[in-house]
Formats: C-alpha cells, sequence, structure tokens
C-alpha cells in the first residue's frame, strides 16, 4: 500500500497548503479502464512534447482500442503523488522524485532511462549580490523544489564546494515561484533545470554559479508496478514511441527548439540553448543507470532526506521476452 497522497504534496511543496490544489487535479484526472492509457509528462519532457505534438503513440496504441490521455506536471514530486494515487498509468521525471516516492512507500518501477549529464541544471544568483560561486552559498537561502533532481543537483554542487546541506537555509519553491523569488531578491539563489535554467541565464541580473556536471544522472519513465504487469504490450508501445520520438528530436534541433517554445512559452533563443545541452539517447535500465540511481538514493538516506535506505534494482521493470526489446520496430515519428 503506497503513502498518502497528502504526504508526498506536502514533500513535493514543503506546506500543507498546496495539498488541495493536487487534490484537485486529481479529482480532474479520468479514472483508469482497459482502453486508456493516461500519460504523465512534464513540459521540459522533449521525447514526451514531440511524441504529443507528433501523435505517434495515439496511432500505435489505437489498432487495440487504447485511448491516450496526456497529463501535464510542473515538476516531478506532484507526478509521483499522482501515479501513488493511481490518477497516472505511465509517467517522466528526473531521479530524484522516484526515490523519494520509493522511500514513501509507492509500489512504483523503473521503465526505461534518459540519462543526463548534469549540464542541464544549475544554479544561479542575482549579478548584483555577493555570491560568485557555489562556496558562497554557505548561510544563505537557496530555493529549489524539494525532492526533484534539483534537490539531488544542489547536494552535489554543494559537495563539490565542500559544503553540505546544512550550511544553506533551503527554501522549498516550485519553478515559477522559484524565478520569481530569485528576481525579487527574496532568496540569495536558485537552482533549476532546463529550459528554466537557459531562460534564467539569458537575464543580465542573475549569474549563473555553477552546472550541476559533478551530478550526471538521469530522467526516467516509470510506472505503478500493477500496470506494468498488467500491461507490458502498452508499456513497450509507449517506451518505443518515446525513443522514436527521442530519436525525431536528435536528428531535427532546430525544428525541436521551435517545437519547445510553442510547448513552454519559453522564448526561442533559450530552447537553442536547452535543446544544444540536451541528451536524446533512451534505453531500457541496465547496471550502470541502476548503479547510478543507487548512489543517488544512498546519498538522500546518508544525508536523511529519506527516512530508510531504498533498493533500486527491486523497482527495475523487466519486459516479458513476449514483448520484445526497444530495438523492435515500432511508430516512426512523424516528420512533420
Amino acid at each position: 500500500m503506497g503513502a498518502p497522497v497528502l504526504g508526498f504534496a506536502a514533500l513535493a511543496r514543503g506546506r500543507l497548503g498546496a495539498a488541495p490544489a493536487l487534490a484537485a487535479l486529481l479529482l480532474c484526472i479520468a479514472p483508469a479502464s482497459a482502453a486508456s492509457l493516461r500519460l504523465g509528462y512534464q513540459k521540459s519532457a522533449v521525447a514526451l512534447v514531440v511524441l504529443k505534438q507528433q501523435h505517434t503513440l495515439e496511432q500505435a496504441l489505437a489498432p487495440a482500442g487504447v485511448d491516450v490521455r496526456w497529463v501535464q506536471f510542473p515538476a516531478g514530486p506532484p507526478m509521483m503523488e499522482a501515479m501513488n494515487a493511481g490518477a497516472i498509468d505511465i509517467g517522466y521525471t528526473g531521479e530524484s522524485p522516484p526515490i523519494f516516492a520509493q522511500a514513501a512507500g509507492a509500489d512504483i518501477v523503473y521503465l526505461a532511462v534518459l540519462p543526463t549529464t548534469g549540464q542541464n541544471q544549475g544554479v544561479l544568483a542575482r549579478r548584483d549580490g555577493p555570491l560568485h560561486n557555489p562556496a558562497d552559498l554557505r548561510g544563505r537561502r537557496v530555493a529549489f523544489a524539494k525532492g526533484s533532481s534539483a534537490h539531488y543537483a544542489v547536494l552535489r554542487i554543494l559537495s563539490v564546494a565542500g559544503l553540505s546541506a546544512s550550511d544553506i537555509h533551503p527554501v522549498f519553491l516550485p519553478p515559477a515561484d522559484g524565478r520569481a523569488a530569485i528576481s525579487t531578491g527574496s532568496v540569495d539563489a536558485w537552482v533549476i533545470w532546463d529550459p528554466f535554467l537557459a531562460e534564467a541565464q539569458q537575464d543580465p541580473t542573475l549569474r549563473t554559479l555553477s552546472d550541476a556536471s559533478a551530478a550526471p544522472s538521469g530522467a526516467y519513465i516509470l510506472a505503478p508496478r500493477a500496470y506494468a504487469t498488467a500491461h507490458p504490450d502498452i508499456v513497450m508501445t509507449t517506451l518505443r514511441a518515446i525513443k522514436a520520438a527521442a530519436g525525431w528530436a536528435a536528428h531535427n534541433t532546430t525544428r525541436l527548439a521551435a517545437l519547445m517554445t510553442d510547448a513552454t512559452g519559453v522564448d526561442l533563443a533559450a530552447e537553442q540553448v536547452s535543446v544544444a545541452r540536451a541528451n536524446f539517447s533512451v534505453s531500457l535500465m541496465d547496471a550502470p543507470a541502476i548503479r547510478r540511481q543507487q548512489g543517488i538514493a544512498d546519498l538522500f538516506a546518508a544525508a536523511k532526506l529519506i527516512p530508510a535506505p531504498v533498493n533500486i534494482d527491486a523497482a527495475v521493470w523487466t519486459p516479458p521476452r513476449a514483448t520484445g526489446g526497444l530495438e523492435t520496430a515500432g511508430p516512426a515519428a512523424a516528420s512533420r
């Protein structure tokens, strides 16, 4: 049995007052049926944004009578909460949210990994302020989304600078609120991911203290264990479609930047930067990916950010042999 929905909401936002908004969202999501796939995504998830725009997943699942329903989330923690509540079937997050969810008792599984270099995340400060490098963060108010990929990024950035989480004053804010807080000076620094990082880096009032190159990790496609077990064909069709969309993105970066601008509202110049440092590979979980994610989970446990250690390998889904692998021919990404 998974953790209560309220627990994930409080984790994601650092305050209980935000829980009703997410509860309202969950009530609006249509219930599951044998003929539906509810797919959670974020606007920063390039492969899924491409897939949604090109409708290739809908085309691939139509012969089986499966209707695809897209559900957008502002960050990974509320998406994992929705998954734990049975409101979505497959979702995309960075490395941190599934660790927090698993530690809280959610029975989720890792389906696939999209590796990242860490260049797509960073910490920013006001240019007119006293902060010039990560070592200057000691004693400062640092904004980031609790339980998000930025949570891991800030831990690693601090570690490289010889600091720890106890050396800063964390301020848990979702992306939009974090941008407002750093702009007004109500926090000293802000940790965020692309394309919002690329957009903020164009702001002449802000400076980048560091990217998260010291924290290469991955984004993940996840599902409730029960859903993946019951619907392996839908899962594999979805993964192949995501891989095809990522392949299209890798070979159409100019068109991709314009497509992402339409999806995110981030200006084209920033999306071009974001796209240029993105990684478009998609693969099933393998030993290196499991080890990397386990290391992050162990870091969270050592920092007492999760109540107990978690076993990543126990949460990795293995597709039945009959479904084939990711390289099996699947829907081709549309050329438009």
